[in-house]
């Protein structure tokens, strides 16, 4: 169980600074892309834990009141990440995560590029 907590947080972290390394927003803003990426293939992966670790660092205060940064996010990433953090945010109980998500039909279409 320590080496799951250790791994999560570790992800929380990796998130966090990887984007925070950045000075230059704009760059700043493609970090965050990528990380909001990087959770729709862990949902679409089912790797939920991985999912929450990248949102929580998404949603740290840290990296979340970098508003400049968030606004320069494409709209694409936009309803992506609004989409994930929607599941996650209201819901506390693990197995009525997985059940949502499982009724969440996303659009892989906006994901083709």
């Amino acid at each position: 169980m320590d080496n799951t907590i250790e791994h999560f947080n570790a992800v929380v972290k990796r998130v966090i600074a990887t984007i925070l390394k950045e000075q230059d927003e704009r760059r700043r803003a493609n970090v965050i892309e990528k990380w909001i990426d990087v959770a729709f293939h862990c949902r679409q992966w089912k790797n939920f834990s991985s999912l929450t670790a990248i949102l929580n660092g998404l949603l740290s205060g840290y990296i979340f009141r970098l508003s400049t940064a968030w606004s320069i996010i494409t709209p694409e990433f936009q309803k992506i990440f609004e989409d994930l953090r929607s599941v996650f945010g209201h819901c506390g109980d693990w197995q009525e995560a997985r059940a949502i998500l499982d009724k969440v039909k996303f659009d892989e279409r906006q994901r083709a590029k």
